[in-house]
Order: structure tokens, then sequence, then C-alpha cells
């Protein structure tokens, strides 16, 4: 099939979507389940124009129906009535006899051997894009299965838990990439080390987890990834690009795995940037990955968040990405806060700021072009219940990132960008056939509170937009009592007051340490509320074994 076939058959597969949902409207108004519809595009059938199939369930016996502008222009104005009206006709004069039957053996074939809740469009695509998609899942399902370890990590001795890090080292062995660097904070993956006046790409995927997470898993099931993928997910998509290299990805693209990012700390970030900067003495465009609940709804395959640098580079970031998207838009934009310039389009934005990673450490608190690329999911980031992740979307995420890398790099071939934006239109297609999520029961209490400090601080800079609350260690305003002891302002004291739990999170039975850095990151904070904030914490922890049941 064609590109342009591809995208118009997808296209008006939107359509007959809306058709599909009238004739079950009708067919449940008549309690009947007499007929199926099915579209078949003119790139598919052996005919010049598109047409409308209807079967006759009982008989299994297919009878064309011209597709006519009337028809499509009920579908767009949205007018069920009249659409029913035209669709019940159709109906009406085929057990007239006057619809013509269908004899084409290929057509009828392939309706046959259709799935439930299958269409036409679908399984011609999958033909052509589907071995593509197969080979990134066979290679991400190898590397969850292999990677999916605790590391963890504290601001005294970085990394004291470095399972993860053992089996990324040992899945990668066989691979284009070795290890260039390591310190007790971070482990960086290069094609060899940077030399003096190389412009480097640092992407930066952090592998520390919080202490709530206690049972690190990953598993498939109906086309969805559940797993405590913050940030065991962003890990494996690194990997997994390592792995399919194929030379396709510049030697100036280095692979950083760090420490401390759910601290806030960042330790592992500075290491980072600090390797490459002292050997190529020139500053590196920094990509963090993480994941976000940014762009799930919308049926995004990666979300870019946090975009701060020069405007030059904002541009440039926006030119390439657009480049490669097809027609249906596979990535949305958190902005790093309302106030910051932004290039990307109103259709493009799903949100006015982002909440703390590292993309923003490195954009920030370091200020060098930065942004994160992001997995959208949903769930719970910090806990054993995890994260949902759609197959499709993963698979686009991988591929997303690995393209943006070669187009970033100029290694990119041009002539493949019409096959690159085919592809995209198809994984979000796919994404958008998957209607529901799975919804994790739990039989164990756990605290309500789940975000990190850094992603409650998101919260807290939309609260004091107004007043330019731009400092971390402004933090300590929030918490802030009158001559009486009474709460200032309850809001911004509850997110304060939380992300101090959350903190705590990372510092078990080690208080002396959890008040020095709560101090060192958030500034002149009350020690009787954050000792308050800590105990609480521990006293909410729940259960390792949380189940769930997809």
């Amino acid at each position: 099939m064609s590109l342009m076939n591809l995208t118009e058959a997808i296209s008006n597969d939107k359509v007959t979507t809306k058709i599909d949902k009238v004739l079950k409207d009708i067919n449940k108004t008549f309690n009947s389940e007499d007929v199926s519809l099915y579209y078949i595009p003119k790139g598919i059938s052996h005919n010049t124009e598109d047409y409308l199939v209807i079967k006759t369930n009982a008989d299994s016996i297919y009878y064309e129906c011209k597709l006519d502008t009337d028809i499509q222009g009920c579908i767009i104005n949205r007018n069920p009535y009249e659409l029913i009206s035209k669709v019940s006709d159709t109906i009406n004069d085929i057990y007239k006899e006057e619809a013509k039957m269908i004899t084409d053996t290929v057509i009828v074939d392939l309706l046959d051997n259709l799935k439930p809740n299958q269409s036409v469009v679908e399984i011609e695509a999958d033909k052509e894009f589907k071995p593509e998609a197969d080979k990134i899942k066979d290679t991400l399902d190898n590397v969850l299965e292999k990677i999916s370890l605790p590391a963890r990590s504290n601001n005294k001795e970085g990394f004291t838990t470095t399972d993860k890090l053992d089996a990324i080292d040992k899945v990668l062995e066989d691979s284009s990439y070795n290890k260039v660097y390591s310190t007790k904070n971070c482990v960086i993956y290069g094609k060899s080390v940077p030399k003096k006046g190389d412009k480097c790409i640092l992407v930066s995927s952090h592998a520390d987890i919080v202490s709530g997470i206690t049972n690190v898993s990953s598993e498939y099931k109906d086309r969805y990834y559940h797993g405590t993928y913050d940030n065991l997910g962003t890990n494996a998509s690194a990997v997994s690009i390592m792995l399919n290299d194929n030379k396709l990805i510049d030697n100036n693209v280095y692979f950083a795995f760090t420490a401390e990012e759910e601290t806030g700390l960042c330790t592992g970030a500075k290491d980072a940037f600090t390797f490459i900067t002292e050997n190529s003495r020139i500053n590196p465009t920094c990509i963090a990955l993480d994941v976000t609940d940014e762009g799930y709804e919308e049926n995004e395959l990666i979300s870019i968040e946090g975009l701060r640098g020069s405007k030059q580079m904002q541009i440039m970031l926006h030119d390439r990405l657009v480049e490669l998207d097809g027609d249906s838009l596979s990535f949305g934009v958190t902005k790093a806060s309302s106030k910051e310039y932004t290039p990307f389009e109103d259709a493009y934005i799903t949100c006015d700021y982002t909440e703390f990673d590292e993309g923003l450490f490195y954009g920030k608190n370091l200020k060098q072009d930065a942004f994160s690329c992001c997995l959208p999911t949903e769930g719970y980031m910090h806990s054993n219940a995890g994260l949902n992740v759609k197959e499709s979307v993963f698979i686009g995420y991988i591929y997303s990132l690995d393209t943006l890398l070669q187009t970033l790099t100029n290694t990119l071939d041009k002539p493949k960008i019409p096959d690159i934006k085919a592809f995209k239109d198809y994984l979000v297609y796919k994404t958008e056939q998957i209607s529901k999520t799975p919804a994790p029961q739990f039989k164990n209490n756990f605290p309500l509170y789940h975000q990190s400090w850094g992603q409650s601080w998101g919260m807290e800079e939309e609260i004091y937009e107004d007043e330019g609350y731009d400092d971390y260690s402004e933090m300590a305003d929030a918490l802030m009592t009158d001559e009486n002891g009474a709460i200032i302002d309850e809001e911004a004291y509850e997110y304060a007051y939380e992300t101090l739990m959350d903190f705590a999170s990372s510092y078990p039975d080690d208080y002396d340490t959890y008040i020095s850095d709560v101090i060192e990151v958030y500034g002149d904070v009350p020690e009787e509320i954050a000792k308050q904030a800590y105990d609480e914490f521990y006293g909410l922890c729940f259960d390792d074994d949380i189940e769930y049941d997809l």
C-alpha cells in the first residue's frame, strides 16, 4: 500500500468508525445483530472508488454500498439522525435485493478473516508496518525481561543498589556502545570518548527509584505494558535504541543512567554533564528521558517537556519534530512554564508548565539547551502499583526518540522521511484502537500522595506563577505561619508538606541526612515541620506486596 493510500485509508477509517458506531446504535434500536458494516478504500479494492460493505451475518453474504458524498457529509457534520436514515435505507435496499452482491474472492476472503472489531484498513496496514513494529517490540521485551531490577541511590554514597545497571552493562556487551565513563552517581555509554570540539548530545535517563517501589516489575498483556516504569520504561527504551543502532546514530550521542533524580539533587546528571564538557569543551544539548501522564489520553507517542535554551535551538527542534510528524499528531508539548517562549503552535501544546525532572535541571539549574522526551503513561509512578503503557505508544516512543536523535545529528536518511511519517501515523492509528485502559485492583492501602517532590513542585509553580515563584529554596515561604501559628496559605502549605513527605521516601532510617538535604535543596525549612512530614510518611508506608489485576 502506498503512503498516499494508507493516509487516505486511515483518515477515512476514522470516518467509518463513526458509521460503525451509528450502525451499532441501529442494531441496538432494533435489538438485532443481523448486519455488520466495513469500509473498503480504493487503495485496497479492485474498484476505483471507496465503498462500504454490508454483511448479513446470518448467511455471510456481502453487499456493496457506494460511499457517496451525502453519507460522508452526514458523518462529517455529525448528524446522526440523517446518517441513520441513510444507512437504514441501504440496509432495506439489501433486503429488497437492490444492492450489488460482492463476488470478488479477494475481498470476500479478506472480510471472512477479519477478527472481531478489526477493520479492513487495520489488517492491510499491518501487512506493511507490523514487521517493523514487531522488531522494536521484540527488542524492548528482551530488554525489559533482563533489566527489570532495582537501582537505588542516596546523596552520600551514590548508587547503593546496582542490579539494573549491571544488567544493562551485560545486555550492551555485544552492541556498538561501550561504557565510556562511570562514577558512583552515573554510568555513560557511547561509541568513543568525546573529543575537544565535539558538539555532543547527552541523553539522560535516571536509573534511581523511590523507596516506595519494593518490587520492580514489568509484564505485557492485551496490548498493554504494566510495570514500575519510573524510570525503568525509559531505561529500557534507551538500551533498545543502542541495541538497534545499526550505525544510524551519530558517534557524538551519549546515553547516561543517573542517580538522585527522585530527590531532586540530580547528582548523576551533574556528573554526566561535567564529563561531556570537560572532554568536548563545548556544552552539550541535554535530553532527559522520563515518564509522564501528559499525552496519554491524546494517544500521543511522545511528550516534549521543559524545553529551555536558545531560541535558535528551540526553533530547530520544532522544525525537525514537525518534519517527521505525519498527518496525525504524534507528539505534544508541555511548556517549561507559562512564561517561557515556545516555537510550537497551539495544536501541539498540552500543558503550560513542566513538573520537575532532569530536563528542567539541565535547562534551569545548569542553564543549558535542554528538554525532556517523556513516555506517556497512566497510573502510579512511585509505588508497586505501577504504570500502564499502550503497546503502540511504547513502540512509538522508542521509534520517535531514535529518529529524533538521527535528525538532530544530521544522520537521518532524508528519503526515508515519508516512510517515517507513515509509520508514525500507523502507530497513532493503532493506539486509537486501544479503547480501554486496564484498571489495576489494589488489595492494600498506600499513601494517597505518590508524586515526587519535583512533580509536586510543578503544581507549586502554578500556584505562585503571578508572583514569579521561580526558586526551589522559596518553598520555605509556603510553610510559613503567622504569629499565632496559623497557616497563612493552606493550599500552598499542603503541597509543600506533601513534597517533604515524598522527599523522605529516599531516607529510610536516616533522618539526619534527610534534614541536611532538605535544607540544601529547599532552604530554611522549619525542622519541626520537616520532622513531622518524615514521621508521617513512614507511618503511612504500605505493605511490600501490592497486587493488581490486568
